[in-house]
């Protein structure tokens, strides 16, 4: 949580730091101890790996570094998984369930990132053209991929499993938001641009994104209810009220992240300095800050930009107007955009470090030509041009996302107006 606003405030090279550490843990008998002990938090950590890669495009680091220390986690969890008795899937034992106390097999968090380590690894090996020696390697996790559990299950009272069986209790209130990982750092369940209802599971008993998404929902409703005050459920701890700010956010539910924000401010920055009195809570502000972040803009996906989605539930102070610059996507593009009356009126998107097709959603846009108050229509006016030139770029509107392709070194301007018919 430390480091979740690091990449997309341009804050990138703090993340060295815990990418050296990560190596040293390695030597000179890291290796020895993995293949002692309980090993779950090395995919967790390998997830900063694979962005580091992404915000800064670095094909050496990814090569030299990254990739290394990927395959050595992967690895580890391609011999260290077992069948499941009831489906024959590969789930992670012992497995357990952070803020629970049992020892079980594949719980959701393990599975999930399990499942997010082999595909970064995966792509990361594709990414640097995979030598001889790798292929083999390739095509193992690949099959065992293929037969993994993912951890996405949905349960008796529709809620996101958090065990392999369907053991939730609907009253626990648990600080850990371990089978919301996908939604938030994670990314196997986001909202997607195109209508959910076009997207095919891989498998046709496992749900549908649309399905996971609102069963993240009574989840996270679930967990955050009777969460206001913090009384004895352990949300007291800033970082367990930031977690669901910003999974919230993720989700797109401003006012949710809102209330959310306001009960951190109330109860966690109380101090003058805004310091928490236990320093285990300080991660916590830093998760504030990505809750924050993730209500303005979102780039939950190479390729995918997402700005004001959580508008309807902006505080009214922030709806107005305002504007936010340097953002950056997980394309290694810097985002700049600004709104006034609830409505985005101009984004600036500079492909600083690759070339490629960009997914831009203004969720202020409007879905169809004609809409407006009570006796009134309007017209939207948009255009796509490159800085610096009144040339015109080609793009397609779909509802409020709108896609061109943008040229490595070039900054695109996109300006958004409404006319009165």
């Amino acid at each position: 949580m430390r480091y979740w606003t690091a990449e997309t405030t341009g804050l990138g090279e703090t993340v060295t730091s815990l990418i050296d550490y990560i190596e040293q843990l390695l030597q000179p008998r890291g290796q020895d101890t993995a293949s002692l002990f309980y090993k779950a938090p090395a995919a967790w950590l390998c997830q900063h790996l694979w962005d580091r890669y992404l915000y800064s495009q670095d094909d050496k680091f990814l090569k030299d570094r990254a990739y290394k220390l990927m395959k050595g986690a992967s690895l580890f969890w391609m011999d260290a998984l077992v069948k499941d008795r009831g489906n024959g899937s590969l789930v992670s034992s012992p497995s357990q369930s952070p803020g629970h106390g049992p020892f079980t097999e594949g719980s959701a968090l393990d599975q999930q990132l399990i499942f997010q380590l082999w595909n970064r690894t995966l792509e990361a090996a594709v990414s640097g053209s995979v030598n001889e020696k790798d292929k083999v390697f390739v095509q193992e996790l690949t099959t065992k991929l293929a037969n993994l559990s993912r951890g996405l299950k949905i349960g008796n009272w529709g809620q996101l499993q958090e065990w392999n069986l369907d053991l939730d209790d609907p009253h626990d209130r648990p600080a850990h938001l371990g089978p919301l990982y996908a939604v938030y750092p994670g990314d196997q369940i986001y909202l997607q641009q195109q209508d959910a209802s076009q997207v095919v599971s891989r498998e046709e008993e496992e749900p549908t994104m649309r399905e996971l998404l609102e069963a993240a929902r009574v989840s996270l409703l679930r967990y955050s209810d009777g969460g206001v005050s913090g009384e004895g459920n352990g949300f007291e701890q800033g970082w367990s009220r930031a977690w669901r700010a910003v999974t919230w956010a993720r989700l797109n539910d401003g006012h949710q992240t809102t209330r959310a924000l306001d009960t951190f401010k109330h109860q966690n920055l109380v101090s003058p300095n805004l310091v928490p009195l236990s320093l285990k809570d300080l991660p916590g502000h830093v998760g504030f800050g990505a809750a924050v972040i993730e209500m303005l803009v979102q780039s939950p996906r190479p390729g995918d930009v997402n700005i004001l989605t959580c508008f309807e539930g902006l505080p009214d102070r922030w709806a107005i107007q305002g504007k936010v610059a340097g953002y950056r996507t997980r394309d290694g593009h810097v985002v700049a955009f600004e709104w006034k009356d609830r409505r985005v009126r101009i984004v600036e998107l500079a492909a600083v470090l690759r070339k490629g097709a960009v997914n831009l959603r203004i969720a202020t846009l409007m879905s169809a030509e004609g809409e407006g108050g009570v006796g009134k229509k309007e017209v939207e006016m948009i255009t796509v041009v490159m800085k610096g030139s009144k040339k015109p770029v080609p793009f397609e509107k779909d509802r409020d996302v709108l896609r061109f392709t943008v040229a490595k070194g070039s900054t695109y301007v996109v300006q958004v107006d409404r006319l009165e018919q």
